[in-house]
């Protein structure tokens, strides 16, 4: 709260406007859903990398309203369009119930696992993939696009105009400040 010249941290993924964000009991992830019919998760204390961890949508799910964390870390809550109230695990690939010894030591050795050989192009690949919608794959691709050629313009014109200078995205971001 003391820095507000310039955004902390800019979080990408959604291609529409985000309508409800809430920070984990632990403080340590963001989960935003938005008018793309996603809710999106992002870790904000971990990486650089600032798009999301995962993304949960089905079919039938239209716009998100709401999103909320339930207190013991473990749930999220999201309210959509089509008045419906959904509960999604967390972390989707966590086992629901009780974990006995061998199971709680094969999860905790595949972790490892995939901690040592994160740097596989394999590993990696596997580890970024998100499965999204259709519409939301083409319409990130037109983004994409969009910035990829905004940068170019933007170079261009770093080279052929002497008195120009680039806004940093951090700090184009802010609006106004006030004292």
């Amino acid at each position: 709260m003391r820095m507000l010249d310039h955004a902390s941290k800019i979080l990408k993924g959604h291609v529409h406007a985000v309508m409800s964000c809430c920070f984990s009991p632990t403080g340590r992830k963001i989960v935003t859903g938005g008018y793309d019919k996603t809710l999106r998760i992002y870790d904000v204390h971990g990486n650089n990398n600032s798009n999301a961890a995962n993304v949960y949508h089905t079919k039938r799910m239209q716009r998100v309203f709401g999103c909320q964390w339930s207190s013991d870390n473990k749930y999220i809550i999201s309210a959509s369009d089509e008045m419906n109230i959904r509960v999604w695990k967390a972390n989707a690939s966590e086992r629901l119930g009780y974990l006995s010894a061998s199971q709680k030591q094969s999860v905790n050795y595949k972790q490892a696992l995939t901690k040592k050989y994160a740097n596989y192009p394999e590993i990696k690949r596997i580890a970024k993939h998100r499965h999204v919608s259709k519409h939301v794959l083409t319409q990130t691709n037109q983004h994409r696009d969009i910035r990829t050629s905004t940068r170019k313009k933007e170079r261009n014109k770093k080279l052929n105009i002497k008195e120009y200078s680039v806004v940093p995205a951090r700090q184009s971001m802010v609006v106004k400040e006030q004292q």
